[in-house]
């Protein structure tokens, strides 16, 4: 995300990494069918290699604008590795568990696994 304009507005800028990446691959269930089980896993396999590489393209634009902050003369507080995990765990423990009401249990169990596939 492009933060260098809020330079012109901010002194502080706390980076605490809550924010999701947001690319998504989306396929129709009719369409899956159609292709047989070996081309189906190659698919899905693309669509999970190429969703972790958003994840390296997302920190290099992340340092990339949080220098740009710095530049402009915007302190910025980056956490530790064990800060980061400590605030994920409770927005999974305390957040997620909120969000069950609205979006399901099955919704969220789904986005516990799918955490826990890329940690």
């Amino acid at each position: 995300m492009n933060y260098a304009w809020l330079g012109d507005v901010i002194k502080y800028y706390y980076c605490n990494y809550i924010h999701a990446e947001a690319t998504c691959y989306v396929a129709s269930e009719k369409a899956l069918e159609k292709l047989s089980d070996e081309d189906r896993a190659i698919v899905e396999e693309c669509f999970w290699q190429q969703s972790a590489k958003t994840f390296d393209a997302a920190k290099e634009n992340e340092d990339k604008y949080m220098k740009k902050l710095e530049d402009k003369g915007v302190k910025v507080h980056r956490f530790t590795e064990e800060e980061v995990k400590e605030n994920a765990e409770y927005v999974r423990d305390v957040t997620w568990k909120r969000l069950e009401k609205d979006w399901g249990k099955e919704t969220i169990e789904g986005l516990r696994n799918d955490i826990e596939t890329l940690l």
